[in-house]
């Protein structure tokens, strides 16, 4: 219920921590990526947990780790590595990287070039000695070289990913594959147009690096890679041997399809090592980002330089790419990343090429990368990454000290300046951070007949910012086993008509009951504005409208109908009336001493401020007539709503599960979920969840 004020309102703001990632624990991370987020993000998928999130998607088993400080600060797995044996995903699970494997091998062919073998910009060819490049006339202005090659620039065309081979057949080697043989699953690698001209991504010409290499070396690909990258590192879970040998496949993951099912073989091989053929776990992988990112710094030196090592982190001028890995700034921040699709398998790589934080993700489903992808979300917005961050407003501002109180309330009294008028009304302000008020101040005048100021005590009429405490007296039943959410409302109201659908407790909260709003009903009738309506009134109203909006469940329409008869059903459940039931389980709990739900428009409210409407000549005075609450009926202050947090009522009230009921979106029948909650409207700010009214 809204009614219609000018220059009058009451103002809470609640502020996020900046170091509010940096004092959790291990613990509250982890529920922070695993449980219901508070913002719904893409395609809903924040209203799911994480075993719910696998579900969605058929993917059986997920692994990750994060870094924070440039240590691994969270690995984890979960759900099942094989259907066939049941076998657990655990952090030491092996998985296929897929495409991950290229800037892990892009950094054994950096080693040869910090070894001296060859130089990034050298021709390939004088590096090959078992095979040619035929580039045509397309090199004749110059030719192909390592740097091109592990940067997707070369020129060289294969439209084709890497399907792998079932391991009960022959498999081709990369020389094989480079020459066409027959017994290779895709086409031949050819040139396409000139060196350094685009960008096309070229799983190709990582194969034909791959045989550069081992040709430099005069070894096995393998062998090189592990003894130049994954032993320095300690990656002691990872190998690029093809196929994988038995005793490790012994805790390695099943390629499943993207129903969750075996597909037959295990898993299939991949003699395109560099391209796809690397078994590893996330935090084998979180090693390496760790080592790139600290020799990058200059703290570290186990496999590359800090010169070297930064021809992985710095794009080659044509396209997305540096020497393995892509590069792209996200929000705020620049970040080196690669992804990787195999057969049954999906896996994401992201790290901040500075800051020290990163993360990896590995599953065993053709559908992992929907669940890769709402995960690297949450874990971004769990650790509060700058990739969520907004630019700095431009301009000169002198420093102001982040404590300085003096300041901060010259800021917010700069805002406003315009509600802070010694002839009309106004309005206060309460801002929180962490549980902690940083300003309260009123602005205007509460009664301007008494030339009473408005202060952070002023008691305002909160119209539809009353509905979430209505919706937490339900939640208080529902948790106590008093009521459930899917009872029908004529067993509790029987004034409501029966429309043949039940309208149960739930569709009244999440306003898809198809009810109509009785506000407008009293409009339509003729009925003054501010005429008084009772209980009474109301009920006779409802039990006159013979048909629904909408069939219940199938569409969100706000209704002030429902909370009223929420306050209704709070009575007949509890005994006592939504003003008593509030103020015992709720108001007082908090603190919250001067708030009320007025049931009586007669009742007096100490310091209340007086709505009012504009008009030609000044101000008009508006008293709520209505004896109904549930929609309306709050009057609270700034100093009192400061105290009320939905996201931390659990301990506060003694009601564990109280908050997370209270931030559930709601659903409608077709599965689609919307907007509200209980009594709150679940959004985000510049990439931050809130809730607001």
């Amino acid at each position: 219920m809204r009614l219609r004020t000018t220059a009058l309102a009451l103002l809470a703001l609640a502020m996020p921590s900046a170091a509010s990632a940096q004092t959790r624990t291990q613990a509250e991370y982890i529920a922070a990526i695993e449980g219901v987020q508070s913002s719904p993000g893409p395609n809903d998928l924040g209203r799911l947990t994480v075993t719910e999130l696998m579900a969605r998607f058929n993917v059986p088993g997920v692994s990750i780790a994060v870094i924070r400080d440039h240590r691994i600060h969270l690995a984890k797995g979960y759900g099942i590595a094989d259907v066939e044996t049941g076998a657990q995903v655990n952090t030491e699970t092996m998985f296929q990287a897929a495409s991950i494997s290229k800037p892990v091998a892009a950094m054994g062919v950096m080693r040869a070039v910090q070894d001296g073998l060859f130089t990034l910009d050298d021709d390939i060819n004088t590096i090959l000695t078992s095979w040619k490049l035929d580039g045509g006339e397309f090199t004749n202005d110059g030719p192909v070289t390592p740097r091109m090659l592990t940067s997707h620039t070369s020129g060289l065309g294969d439209g084709f990913g890497f399907p792998g081979y079932d391991p009960s057949i022959p498999v081709p080697t990369a020389l094989q594959i480079l020459e066409g043989h027959t017994s290779s699953n895709v086409g031949v690698l050819f040139m396409e147009r000139p060196p350094m001209s685009l960008m096309e991504y070229s799983g190709g010409g990582v194969t034909l690096m791959q045989q550069a290499l081992s040709d430099a070396r005069d070894r096995p690909f393998a062998d090189i890679v592990h003894d130049d990258v994954l032993l320095p590192i300690e990656m002691s879970h990872s190998t690029f041997e093809q196929p994988l040998p038995p005793a490790l496949d012994r805790n390695a993951a099943r390629a499943h399809s993207r129903e969750g099912t075996s597909m037959g073989a295990k898993w299939h091989v991949y003699p395109e090592q560099a391209a796809a053929g690397l078994w590893t776990t996330p935090s084998d992988l979180a090693r390496l980002v760790i080592e790139v990112q600290r020799s990058a710094a200059g703290q570290s030196n186990r496999v590359l330089s800090r010169t070297h090592v930064q021809e992985m982190l710095s794009p080659v001028g044509v396209g997305d790419y540096a020497v393995g890995f892509s590069i792209a700034k996200i929000g705020q921040g620049w970040y080196f990343a690669h992804g990787g699709a195999n057969w049954g398998f999906r896996a994401t790589l992201l790290a901040h090429r500075s800051k020290g934080y990163g993360l990896v993700i590995m599953t065993n489903s053709d559908q992992g990368g929907a669940v890769a992808a709402e995960l690297s979300r949450r874990i971004q917005m769990a650790y509060e990454w700058d990739s969520f961050a907004e630019p700095a407003p431009r301009g000169y501002r002198p420093p102001v000290g982040p404590t300085s109180s003096a300041a901060q309330q010259e800021a917010v009294n700069a805002i406003f300046a315009g509600y802070a008028s010694s002839a009309s009304p106004g309005c206060a302000v309460s801002v929180t951070q962490d549980g902690s008020t940083l300003f309260q101040g009123g602005y205007g005048l509460a009664d301007i007949e008494q030339n009473v100021p408005i202060t952070p005590q002023s008691a305002f009429y909160a119209a539809s910012v009353s509905k979430q405490f209505t919706a937490a007296a339900i939640g208080l039943l529902v948790l106590r086993g008093q009521l459930s959410l899917d009872a029908n409302v004529r067993d509790l109201v029987p004034e409501v008509p029966d429309y043949g659908t039940p309208i149960t407790v739930r569709h009244l909260l999440h306003h898809t009951s198809g009810l109509r709003d009785y506000l407008s009903l009293s409009g339509l009738s003729g009925a003054p504005e501010d005429a008084p309506l009772t209980e009474s009134d109301f009920l006779a109203t409802i039990s006159r409208q013979r048909g629904l909006n909408f069939a219940p469940g199938t569409r969100y329409s706000y209704s002030n109908t429902g909370y009223v008869l929420l306050s209704l059903i709070v009575r007949n459940a509890s005994g006592l009336s939504l003003r008593e039931y509030a103020t015992r389980e709720i108001f007082t709990p908090l603190g919250m001493t001067n708030t009320v739900f007025r049931d009586r428009h007669t009742t007096l409210i100490p310091r209340r401020a007086t709505a009012y409407d504009a008009i030609d000549d000044g101000f008009r005075s508006r008293v709520p007539g209505f004896d109904l609450v549930g929609d309306g009926g709050l009057f609270t202050t700034a100093e009192d709503l400061a105290k009320w947090n939905p996201m931390e009522l659990d301990g506060a009230l003694d009601a564990p599960g109280l908050s997370a009921l209270m931030l559930e979106r709601g659903r409608l029948a077709s599965g689609d979920t919307i907007g509200y909650a209980m009594g709150l409207n679940i959004g985000t700010y510049r990439g931050a969840p809130t809730v607001r009214h």
